[in-house]
């Protein structure tokens, strides 16, 4: 039997760019459903990177002890870069960021009773 392997401190980054669409996402919805997950401590509203601050996003995810980064919106690879940046001044395992796009996958947010 394989070892348990920790539970995760989970951050959440859901980007506000959407292009001019947003294809029926319910944001809000989204926002709340990613807050219940297991493992989640944190969960965030950006913009598009120009407006991103380095210093900011280490200091939030060193703060909340964040063991694992999820970069979600439309075009999430394009964060990719200073969440990866931010995660390793933070102390994390560059790894550890992972890209949920909502380009390939329905973009309406799950009834918040399903776990």
């Amino acid at each position: 039997m394989a070892p348990r392997q920790a539970s995760h401190q989970v951050g959440i980054f859901v980007s506000r760019t959407f292009n001019g669409r947003r294809d029926g996402l319910d944001l809000e919805r989204l926002l709340a459903w990613a807050r219940d997950r297991p493992g989640v401590v944190s969960v965030a509203e950006v913009g598009d990177s120009s407006q991103l601050d380095l210093q900011s996003l280490v200091a939030e995810m060193k703060r909340n002890g964040l063991t694992r980064v999820v970069i979600a919106g439309e075009a999430p690879g394009t964060h990719k870069p200073i969440f990866t940046r931010a995660f390793v001044l933070a102390g994390g395992d560059p790894d550890e960021v992972r890209l949920a796009s909502f380009g390939e996958v329905a973009t309406t947010a799950p009834d918040p009773s399903v776990t």
